[in-house]
């Protein structure tokens, strides 16, 4: 066989044999180490690895040493010596100044004779993150042999990719991924230019190995990126695990799991949450935790993680993968099988180069095309995929013809990114309807809803002009807009699967560029408007695509519409994104910052509304997004900014109703019209309903939103145990808030579990008459509507029982709350309740039955993180301990609530433990 060097695949692809060329340099390191491997029989260690890479980068001696952690001097004479090594290898001097020049001179001399044979052979190592040397199987990169057919060559993948017929030409790749794992490998970086197959690969080798995969997607944009603590709140709802409220607890929790399931993890492209030096930025620093858990040695997990640049976090054990382009025999193939399927239907009796429909024939001269388009774009996957689709679909297979019209401007740069910028130019010039419709799909994130159906895309032709660019279609709207999307998925500008669609993160990425320099003088548009007309648009879609939340997945979809109007700045719609009220499966109808906290998604709810607070300006949004706001910090254990957020909605929903005082009546509501608005609030149907007396509905929230902020101001003083102050409040919610309440006719916002809670706080502190009173209350209206009994009702009427002495009563009441939680998953509920049972226990000598019932409700509590519910566990437990006369235990016990107390800032409730604790110490002594 006699090949010239450019029938050889170059590791460096698009980059060898120019002068201009500036190497890759991980592409460099590795030819370099297979040259040294075949001369010497060594491979590069870890610190002649650091030495070439930042010599490449022009770095100083006293940078190189800082960056491995050696002296400058040791640094110096490990240079010196690879230099002669090198020199000696390569057959010319080498030194740091001449490095790049001498590897191009080697290759370009005996690229042929020496490397190829020896990635043929499979040969070629890369250095592993640790310094150990692992080989790569890059023998998929290999030419195929004069006697062997690229028929006959594509068979050796069968194995591996039947599943998949476009996912070709990386048996090696598995290969070497499976043989990272067979050594223990628990995370590997797998590292290429974009479009060169890393998440297809990743995704791909993952489905074949696990029979679940999670996948934690990083934003396109370093601006977009979702915080890491959100991801792992909605990966453990997918596994059926509670979130901590502490971000240490949920990774605990998932390495947990991981240790008893075997898992694939993808962490896809992961370039944007990196700086320049390939460590992560600061706003997204739990990542690295992330990746720490990831590696544990005890997880049956494989995570692969894909970047475009490399990550390099000393505290993160991984190994790296340079991911190769394709191979040349696997675009050759690739083309030969699919070109024919993508021409469009030729009539007998125009047939020219084709013999019959559905064959072509590649001429030596459209391989040796390919070859050069193959050394221009690196061997790139999507290169290979988008460049077989536009000759297919726009020059009839001819693919020469393709490359003398294209091979010049997109090569300036050689890369895929040029290469999608020439097929926007190009689809923009053929098909503006499509073009218009590409850049508008670069509005949708696709990042927590990782694609999106075809009526999603169809939302973006909100415009009659763009059905009517092409004038000599006759065709009906609905199918010119399907034609749209056809035109797209024909030039694989547009991923799709079984009727989803998203857009691969470079075309993306330069969708939403021109999206923003959108002005088209073609149309009615004002310039530069396309980008907000968009993402209005996309809102519309998401809001108005889902009435029901009954999963994660519903609400995160809701929630998409908050995003878009984020981008386009509209802080107020973004806020009543969070506000509206939708359908919920378990409580009926509710505001989604409020579904968000029940599917456990507190975190994301928390950032999201912190994002947009202080540039709201609408007093009913303010509120609104306070109150909700606090119930999240309360839930999340942060009690104080609880409070501050309550009493921030009770204050701004005042002042605003002070303003609306002295409008006109027809503005307020009258107490003809107040029971059929309460209705509506709590029984609508549809999203237009709630559009209906939208003034009233806004002036009864407001007063609504006064009470709950004071009714959560109370929980929150039960929680810190300041139970004086908590009479208060919920003595002012049940005497002048009641009472004006019943003056303006709005009886029916007076909040029912006021009284359970007044009824708790009383029992508390003694006052059985009072605590009676309100229970019997609650009793009436309970019997008179049984859908006030929730699982929080339940729960605190039955604690008021057992401070009563009541202890028939509250067992029923505590069992009925534990039956509400266990219908609608409230685990929170269950397990206080549990808690209450086990002091109910005590109560009654049943020591061993308290004791299981507190091991459980420690256990629960524990899994979903509340602090101050456990600490109260532990309060429980340590009294059960005391009344066997365990002192030991006892105090361990109320060592622990007070450790959880103290995090929590709650000086009564420590006080309440140390009382308990003399007085067991006290009666020991006697």
């Amino acid at each position: 066989m006699n090949h010239s060097p450019q029938d050889l695949p170059s590791p460096l692809g698009n980059q060898f044999g120019s002068d201009r060329a500036v190497f890759a340099v991980e592409d460099a390191i590795a030819t370099i180490d297979a040259i040294l491997f075949m001369h010497k029989g060594k491979h590069l260690d870890d610190l002649q690895s650091t030495i070439l890479r930042h010599s490449w980068d022009g770095d100083r001696y006293g940078e190189i040493a800082d960056r491995y952690g050696c002296t400058e001097g040791h640094a110096k004479d490990m240079g010196s010596q690879l230099w002669r090594l090198l020199s000696s290898t390569l057959g010319v001097k080498v030194n740091k100044r001449n490095l790049q020049t001498a590897l191009k001179r080697y290759l370009g001399k005996h690229l042929r004779q020496d490397l190829g044979y020896a990635i043929a052979q499979g040969q070629a190592y890369l250095q592993s993150d640790h310094g150990q040397a692992i080989p790569n199987p890059v023998i998929a990169n290999a030419e195929v042999p004069e006697n062997q057919s690229i028929a006959q060559n594509t068979t050796n993948h069968v194995s591996h990719e039947t599943a998949n017929p476009h996912f070709v030409g990386r048996s090696g790749a598995i290969a070497y991924l499976d043989h990272l794992s067979s050594l223990g490998t628990k995370v590997i970086l797998i590292q290429a230019q974009g479009g060169v197959g890393k998440t297809t690969l990743a995704r791909q080798y993952l489905q074949q190995k696990f029979a679940q995969v999670l996948e934690f997607a990083i934003a396109k944009e370093t601006s977009n990126i979702t915080s890491i603590e959100s991801l792992i709140e909605e990966r453990l709802q997918q596994l059926g695990l509670e979130p901590g409220r502490e971000f240490g607890i949920s990774l605990d929790r998932l390495k947990q799991k991981l240790a008893q399931t075997p898992i694939g993890i993808l962490i896809d492209n992961l370039e944007p949450a990196l700086d320049r030096h390939g460590k992560l930025i600061a706003p997204h620093r739990g990542y690295v935790e992330l990746l720490v858990t990831l590696s544990a040695p005890t997880v049956r997990s494989l995570t692969l993680i894909t970047s475009r640049d490399r990550l390099s976090e000393s505290a993160i054990k991984l190994r790296r993968y340079l991911l190769p382009g394709l191979a040349l025999s696997t675009w050759q193939s690739y083309f030969a099988n699919y070109l024919p399927k993508l021409r469009p239907f030729r009539p007998a009796d125009q047939v020219d180069q084709f013999d019959r429909y559905g064959e072509l024939d590649l001429d030596q001269l459209s391989l040796d095309t390919i070859a050069q388009m193959h050394q221009s774009y690196g061997g790139n996957a999507k290169a290979m995929d988008i460049l077989c689709s536009a000759i297919g679909h726009d020059f009839d297979g001819d693919v020469v013809g393709y490359w003398q019209e294209f091979q010049s401007a997109p090569l300036a740069q050689r890369d895929l990114a040029n290469l999608v910028t020439s097929q926007f130019d190009r689809l923009c010039s053929l098909d503006l309807a499509a073009y218009r419709l590409l850049c508008r799909l670069g509005c949708y994130r696709y990042q927590d809803v990782s694609t999106i159906p075809s009526e999603a895309v169809l939302a973006l032709l909100w415009d009659a002009s763009i059905n009517q660019v092409n004038q000599t279609n006759q065709a009906s709207q609905p199918g010119q807009q399907r034609r749209l999307i056809e035109s797209l998925r024909d030039r694989s500008l547009i991923e799709h699967h079984r009727g989803s669609y998203w857009l691969h993160p470079i075309i993306r990425a330069e969708a939403i560029a021109r999206l923003r320099q959108a002005n088209y003088e073609t149309s009615n548009i004002e310039p530069n408007s396309e980008l907000e007309l968009a993402h209005r648009a996309a809102a519309k879609f998401w809001t108005d695509s889902t009435n029901t939340i009954d999963t994660v997945e519903d609400a995160l979809r809701c929630f998409e519409a908050y995003y878009h109007y984020l981008a386009i700045e509209d802080y107020e719609a973004a806020a009543a994104v969070i506000l509206q009220r939708r359908h919920t499966k378990s409580t009926g109808i509710e505001r989604l910052g409020r579904t968000f906290y029940k599917l456990g998604l507190l975190k994301q709810m928390i950032t999201a509304i912190a994002q947009i607070i202080d540039k709201i300006q609408s007093a009913y949004h303010l509120s609104g997004l306070y109150g909700i706001w606090g119930v999240l910090y309360r839930l999340s254990g942060q009690i104080h900014a609880a409070i501050e957020c309550h009493q921030k909605s009770a204050a701004i929903a005042k002042r605003h109703l002070d303003r609306l005082a002295g409008q006109s009546a027809a503005t307020n509501p009258t107490k003809e019209t107040v029971s059929n608005q309460v209705e509506l609030a709590e029984q609508v149907e549809t999203v237009e309903q709630l559009k209906r007396s939208s003034a009233q509905l806004e002036l009864l929230n407001l007063k609504n939103w006064q009470q709950h902020a004071l009714l959560n101001i109370g929980i929150c003083q039960i929680e810190l145990w300041e139970l004086e102050a908590a009479k208060q409040t919920f003595t002012q919610l049940n005497s002048h808030n009641r009472q004006q309440l019943i003056a303006e006719d709005l009886a029916e916002l007076y909040n029912p579990s006021v009284d359970v809670f007044s009824a708790y706080v009383h029992s508390c502190l003694g006052d059985r008459p009072t605590a009676l009173k309100f229970i019997h209350d609650f009793d009436r209206k309970l019997h008179q509507n049984i859908s006030l009994g929730t699982g929080h009702r339940f729960l605190f009427l039955g604690l008021a029982y057992k401070n009563l002495g009541e202890i028939e009563p509250a067992f029923n009441m505590l069992n009925r709350a534990i039956d509400y939680a266990n219908q609608h998953h409230y685990t929170q509920v269950k397990a206080n309740a549990i808690s209450g049972l086990a002091a109910l226990e005590r109560s009654q000598h049943n020591y061993q039955t308290a004791l299981t019932h507190h091991q459980m409700a420690i256990e629960l509590l524990a899994q979903i993180g509340t602090k101050c519910d456990l600490a109260e566990a532990y309060y429980q437990l340590g009294h059960t301990y005391a009344a066997q006369n365990d002192q030991p235990q006892s105090r361990a016990s109320h060592n622990q609530a007070i450790k959880l107390f103290q995090e929590m800032q709650a000086p009564q409730q420590i006080k309440k433990v140390q009382r308990a604790l003399v007085q067991i110490d006290s009666s020991t002594n006697n």
